[in-house]
């Protein structure tokens, strides 16, 4: 039985959904980040990054921030977006941005304990523990 269709028009790499079941974040693939109405399949927002290989989204306990994992120019990114801002602009400033380091491609992202960390894996065998919290 399908309930409803979410028109991204291409290839959708991640998906994550609120805790409430309101809003549906799409990792697509060329075009970044979509964000959905669930109850009626309205698109309220696409956010653009760098690049043409966007490779997942991460909502953060408590929905307010999502993560955004992409690749550019032969280099993997993440930016972290807070999602008020997202519902409110096509263009909003992202939070915070980290690049891959060396030879690492990021290939998947978690929110740690708290939404004080990161946890990143790479194309090497390497999990990385970015702390978010500036001590």
């Amino acid at each position: 039985m399908r309930i409803g269709v979410f028109q991204i028009g291409q290839a959708c790499r991640g998906i994550d959904l609120t805790k409430d079941s309101k809003y549906l974040i799409a990792a697509a693939t060329t075009d970044g980040i979509h964000i959905y109405e669930v109850s009626t399949g309205k698109k309220l927002s696409t956010i653009q990054v760098p690049g043409v290989n966007t490779k997942m989204v991460a909502l953060n306990y408590g929905d307010n921030q999502v993560l955004c994992l992409y690749d550019y120019e032969k280099r993997s990114y993440i930016r972290i977006y807070n999602i008020e801002d997202c519902l409110a602009s096509n263009t909003p400033n992202h939070v915070l941005e980290i690049a891959a380091t060396g030879d690492n491609l990021y290939t998947g992202i978690v929110w740690g304990a708290k939404n004080e960390s990161i946890i990143i894996s790479t194309n090497n065998g390497k999990l990385i523990l970015y702390d978010l919290v500036q001590k």
